[in-house]
């Protein structure tokens, strides 16, 4: 079974037409976990519960008019055993529990100010410190901040240097996290971020981070359209069960001394890397095409 992580900036869930847009992209896409951030949603107030079938809704309410509260979304077959709000209106946990194995979420929106980012960063790294199973941590939200300036925005000249710095040394390294988009994407350009001011700037704010062994199991990243200044940033993990029983296929060495054979990867290769300024290198797709020649040659 496949984990399928969401997570958006939704600016706002408190109106009708949002609702029905997250609704429809829920019954198009059936994601394992939504989380959401801006929510601008109080849920002490009768009118602000947000609901949709098939999950259980957990709130960090919202402390402000707008800009913040967050929400987990849970499909209702998967175990939520706790939920720790470890600041108001911005940062929550949860550790969910799905084929007897556990899972730890923190669901983040970054603030702007420094100062604050990072409290945030060692509220983040103190709680990791308190978990059992480290390899199973997945952190997502709005980030505020980018890793690389040059892969990550365009048209911004907003820099944030100090606090991707202190993420990555602080949380990153020492939980041996990696960006799941980045991961299977090292050149990818893709935002999720698009912003309305004059300088159409953008920028790829939103991820989710997961441990390296989990990295090696993500089946798919992508990017998906939803009305706000932000789209949803989607990622999808393998159990392992599904991982242990997919067939390995073995490159016979022999063929490594095939000139036909060398001849045929290198036109394979050289059209891929034709392609290198697509932001969805289709590995897997390569892959397939070379065990295609492989067997052919080997038939």
């Amino acid at each position: 079974m496949a984990l399928n992580i969401w997570t958006l900036n939704c600016q706002g869930m408190n109106n009708l037409r949002k609702r029905n847009a997250l609704n429809s992209l829920i019954l198009t896409f059936n994601p394992s976990i939504i989380l959401l951030q801006e929510t601008n949603i109080d849920s002490t107030k009768k009118q602000d519960s947000l609901t949709f079938a098939s999950y259980k809704t957990l709130y960090n309410n919202s402390t402000t008019h707008i800009g913040s509260g967050t929400i987990f979304l849970v499909k209702n077959h998967i175990s939520v055993i706790s939920d720790t709000i470890l600041v108001p209106g911005k940062l929550h946990f949860m550790h969910t529990s799905l084929n007897n194995a556990d899972f730890y979420l923190f669901n983040c929106h970054f603030p702007f100010e420094t100062p604050t980012c990072l409290f945030f960063i060692q509220k983040i790294h103190d709680h990791i410190l308190t978990l059992h199973d480290k390899s199973n941590i997945f952190i997502a939200g709005d980030f505020n901040f980018v890793h690389d300036k040059k892969l990550d925005r365009v048209a911004s000249r907003g820099s944030r240097v100090s606090v991707a710095k202190a993420f990555e040394d602080n949380v990153l390294k020492i939980f041996d996290l990696v960006d799941s988009y980045r991961f299977i994407n090292p050149k990818g350009k893709d935002m999720t971020f698009f912003s309305k001011l004059k300088n159409n700037s953008e920028a790829r704010l939103d991820r989710v981070y997961c441990h390296r062994s989990k990295a090696l199991k993500i089946k798919l990243t992508q990017m998906i359209p939803f009305i706000s200044d932000h789209i949803v940033f989607n990622a999808i993990f393998t159990s392992d069960d599904t991982c242990d029983k997919r067939p390995l296929w073995v490159l016979p060495k022999y063929l490594l001394s095939n000139d036909n054979f060398l001849f045929s990867m290198k036109q394979l290769l050289d059209k891929y890397c034709e392609e290198e300024k697509c932001t969805h290198f289709d590995y897997s797709k390569l892959k397939q095409e070379i065990s295609c020649v492989a067997m052919a040659m080997n038939g």
